[in-house]
Order: C-alpha cells, then sequence, then structure tokens
C-alpha cells in the first residue's frame, strides 16, 4: 500500500459555492453533487453546499440516500425517473424537480394518471449541441405542450448543457447559449444553462 491521502476540506468546497453564485450575477445556483459528489463524497459534498438553492443528483437513487441522510435542500434529478417505481417514490422526496430528457418519460408520465395529482416540477431538457441527453426544438415543444395538459405538472424550465464550456472563444457555446434562450423565452419557461466552467 503507497501513503496517498487525499485531504477535503468541505469549506473550500463552500467558499466555491460562494463564488459560483457571485459569478451567477442573481440567478438560483444547482449545486451537483452526482457521482458520489465527483469522488468528494456524496454526504459531505451534500452537507458543505446546504446554501445551495438545489443540489443537483444523477438518479433518484442518490436522491433517496440524501433524504435518508437528513439533507432537507431540494434537489434536482438531472436524469429524471426511468420507471414507474421511480415516478412514484418522487412524491416521497419532498422538494424535487425532475428533469424530462425524452419523450419515453413523458409517455411513462401519462401512463400513470393516479399519479397526476401529485406536484410534480418538470425541466425540460434541450440538446442544443452536446449530443449526450436532449431534445431538439420542435420535440421539446411538442412534449412541453403534452405536459402543460396534465394536472399536478409543473414545467419550470429549459435546461441545456454546453459542450466546449472550458473553451472561452467557442462559438458553439454562444449558438447552445442563444438557442436555449430563445427557446425559454417562447415558452415563457426559465432558462438553466451555466455549468461552472461557463460561469468562470
Amino acid at each position: 500500500m503507497r501513503g496517498t491521502r487525499v485531504c477535503i476540506r468541505p469549506h473550500a468546497l463552500a467558499a466555491n459555492l460562494e463564488l459560483a453564485r457571485r459569478k451567477a450575477d442573481g440567478a438560483r445556483v444547482v449545486a451537483m453533487v452526482k457521482a458520489n459528489g465527483y469522488g468528494h463524497g456524496l454526504l459531505p459534498s451534500a452537507r458543505a453546499f446546504a446554501n445551495a438553492d438545489w443540489l443537483g443528483v444523477a438518479v433518484v437513487d442518490e436522491a433517496r440516500a440524501l433524504r435518508a441522510a437528513g439533507i432537507h435542500t431540494p434537489l434536482l434529478i438531472a436524469e429524471g425517473f426511468s420507471d414507474a417505481d421511480e415516478l412514484r417514490e418522487l412524491a416521497m422526496l419532498g422538494e424535487v424537480a425532475c428533469v424530462v430528457h425524452a419523450p419515453w418519460q413523458v409517455d411513462l408520465l401519462i401512463a400513470q394518471p393516479q399519479l397526476q395529482s401529485q406536484s410534480l416540477e418538470v425541466w425540460l431538457k434541450l440538446d442544443s449541441g452536446m449530443h449526450r441527453l436532449g431534445m431538439t426544438v420542435a420535440e421539446l415543444e411538442h412534449q412541453y405542450q403534452r405536459l402543460r395538459a396534465l394536472p399536478g405538472v409543473s414545467v419550470t424550465t429549459v435546461m441545456t448543457h454546453l459542450a466546449c464550456a472550458d473553451k472561452p472563444n467557442d462559438g458553439l457555446s454562444e449558438r447552445q447559449i442563444s438557442t436555449c434562450h430563445a427557446l425559454a423565452t417562447k415558452l415563457g419557461l426559465a432558462a438553466s444553462i451555466a455549468n461552472s466552467a461557463a460561469l468562470l
């Protein structure tokens, strides 16, 4: 065994959050703690980021772990739900916003009419150029209209991921930002775009 150690300082994580908040210029901030806090530990990271507007996780399992540990910060589930069981569980997790990134998730929600009486905040994921998850502009607009018809579902935000945010002069980022803002404005929704690299 080698004597390598990793020392994680929660106060440094908290300072990073405050820097992001200053750079965000009044916008709300999601602190991502998915993938075991990117190796920093799910719970230590969540506690360090307690002042975030949301904690971001990838999947329902991570959200469940945070709630079981007594973390009450609102949660954003970036991959949304994958089946009816997860969809049912969302109501038990308290304040949760759920990303819908594909039409099959809307189909799943429509197929569970008993769940539509619950209150579910939805963020719609736009694929504006990263090509990982998300819908085209036309797909997103269509799914938005389907979701608007569901009682208990509140679509609040259009979100996207920047493919080249760490390249300050990359034209793709500007096009992605413009596309997302235009769509969010057209639909009367908030926009969520900038990751840490984009803020900096």
